[in-house]
């Protein structure tokens, strides 16, 4: 995993610290890490900026031979609030709302 942007990725972190949801912030994080486990099409994900508060952008690049220098998946990582702010869309829409981070592709 490449984060392309590592001061606001650490400090999107901190701030799930302080509101509580630093264990989602992982989970959601670990999830994209997983992945790069794909062992028929592996992949480095890459995370960088959003221009929503402490949401990110990520893609997918293809590490194997036949698909180098391609894309795949990309998306967002959208922080819908924490109890204490109310929900946020963040420019994106949930079927079941829930607060932290969302993988949205």
């Amino acid at each position: 995993m490449t984060i392309h942007c590592q001061e606001r990725f650490d400090a999107a972190r901190a701030y799930a610290k302080s509101v509580g949801l630093l264990e989602q912030f992982d989970g959601t994080i670990n999830r994209l890490k997983g992945w790069e486990q794909n062992k028929h099409c592996p992949v480095e994900v890459h995370i960088g900026s959003d221009w929503a508060e402490h949401s990110f952008s990520f893609w997918e690049e293809y590490l194997r031979e036949d698909l180098k220098g391609r894309d795949g998946i990309c998306g967002g990582i959208i922080y819908h609030g924490c109890e204490k702010e109310g929900y946020r869309t963040g420019g994106s829409t949930m079927i079941a709302p829930s607060y932290g981070w969302h993988i949205h592709t």
